[in-house]
């Protein structure tokens, strides 16, 4: 009996007991992290890249999976202008690169950054001229119509000092600054460039300066203008005035850029070019210059006329125009020129006529300019600027509500209507205080409207 029990415990035990050596499995949830199951062995590391995860590879040297070239886990495993993607992808962040194909046709890559090419444009705010926009090829242009040339003399700060600013008419809320606090006068040429008379930097001589705009500066919670907005901007020679105290009068010609002044105390009234050659003698004032080279001017004795290249002067007849009238402006078309007049008649009605006036100093009437918006204090057609198309633009003030407006009389004659009113300002336009600075530009006293050549 005892001996038949114990053969029974004997075979109990056998049965129950499996040799089972260390790193023996089934499935790879046996063997811990980072190992797996291969013919029932535990392995450890790796071989090859399959043993590995999808975006990594085998270093069979260390038997360690690690990130294959290009791979990542987050974004620190890629280059800085590259982010990791939801496929562990390091891939090149928005508007970043790593050769010009990864950038658009207008654009650059530089510094594994795409900007914008040498002469090409995202927006209008990268073309250097005041009136040059971007057109759908990034291109700046400057060939424009529909007031698109006008540019508004304007400031931020009314008041202040300095505190002039200046923007397109049809975009007052894309300003420019950086001019000193006090501008004797202003000229656009071909290409939308401000330039300006400085009176104030040199103690000697008037400057002609050519316009860089500055950047608004914050500092002690506040933006102020910039602290020495001359010192960026270049001056243009003016040799023969050099020892007369500077330039004051100044005109550039339509489609170049070249420029003709006169000096302060100029006893016989020259221009002069860039290089100091003189050009005109015995003029009062040019109102603009044409591509051939005739200008159109008041010479002498308060002679309204054109005069060629060649200097051969061609007064306009008075008979040709209204008995009384003043010049409101005049701009180049073609050879010949725009002229706007403002008109009195017998009764004192003040009205705007537009004529065309040839090479010969001919003028021929286009138009009568109708009659602004009703509701504006002004005394009509004071001062005004023309558009490459010949419509008026004037300034304006509305009585109730109080505004300032501009007012475009079209040259087909119908009745003027507002393009500008700076009751149009956004909220808390030109709030200095705010962190976030929205320009605005408003019309003040002294300030005006420019055109392009």
């Amino acid at each position: 009996m005892i001996l038949r029990s114990g053969l029974l415990a004997l075979l109990a035990l056998a049965t129950s007991c499996v040799f089972d050596p260390p790193g023996d499995c089934t499935a790879a949830g046996e063997c811990g992290f980072g190992g797996r199951c291969e013919e029932s062995v535990c392995v450890y590391g790796c071989d090859q890249d399959a043993h590995c995860a999808e975006w990594e590879m085998c270093n069979t040297g260390s038997r360690q999976c690690q990130l294959a070239a290009g791979r990542c886990l987050t974004a620190s495993h890629c280059n800085p202008w590259e982010g990791c993607d939801s496929a562990n992808q390091c891939v090149l962040t928005s508007g970043a690169c790593s050769e010009e194909s990864h950038c658009a046709e207008w654009q650059d890559c530089i510094g594994n950054a795409c900007v914008v090419a040498a002469d090409r444009c995202e927006t209008s705010a990268d073309c250097a001229g005041l009136i040059a926009t971007c057109d759908s090829g990034h291109q700046c242009s400057t060939n424009m119509g529909n007031g698109n040339d006008l540019v508004l003399f304007g400031t931020l700060l009314e008041g202040g000092c300095p505190g002039d600013s200046v923007s397109r008419l049809t975009s007052p809320g894309v300003v420019k600054v950086g001019f000193p606090c006090h501008i004797t006068d202003f000229g656009i040429d071909a290409l939308g460039t401000l330039h300006y008379i400085d009176d104030q930097s040199d103690e000697d001589n008037f400057k002609l300066r050519r316009f860089v705009p500055d950047p608004m500066v914050r500092s002690n919670d506040q933006w102020h203008y910039p602290a020495d907005p001359v010192g960026n901007d270049p001056a243009l020679p003016t040799p023969p005035c050099d020892s007369s105290g500077g330039p004051t009068d100044f005109v550039f010609q339509s489609g170049t850029h070249r420029v003709m002044y006169t000096c302060v105390g100029q006893v016989d009234r020259a221009y002069f070019d860039a290089s100091g050659a003189r050009l005109f003698d015995d003029l009062n004032h040019v109102f603009a210059w044409n591509g051939s080279g005739a200008i159109f001017a008041y010479f002498g004795a308060a002679v309204l006329g054109v005069i060629d290249a060649d200097g051969t002067r061609h007064p306009i007849v008075r008979d040709d125009l209204p008995p009384a009238f003043s010049v409101l402006d005049a701009r180049t078309d073609g050879d010949g020129f725009l002229l706007a007049l403002r008109n009195e008649n017998d009764n004192g009605e003040k009205t705007a006529s537009l004529y065309r006036v040839d090479a010969t100093g001919t003028p021929t009437l286009r138009v009568k300019y109708g009659p602004a918006p009703p509701g504006l204090f002004q005394i009509a057609f004071l001062h005004g600027v023309l558009d490459d198309a010949g419509a008026l633009y004037t300034v304006n003030l509305r009585l109730d509500p109080p505004e300032d407006v501009v007012v475009k009389h079209p040259a087909g004659g119908s009745p003027g209507f507002l393009v500008y009113n700076d009751a149009n300002a956004p909220a808390r336009a030109n709030d200095f205080s705010a962190e976030d600075f929205v320009p605005y530009n408003i019309i003040h006293v002294g300030e005006q409207l420019l055109r392009g050549p």
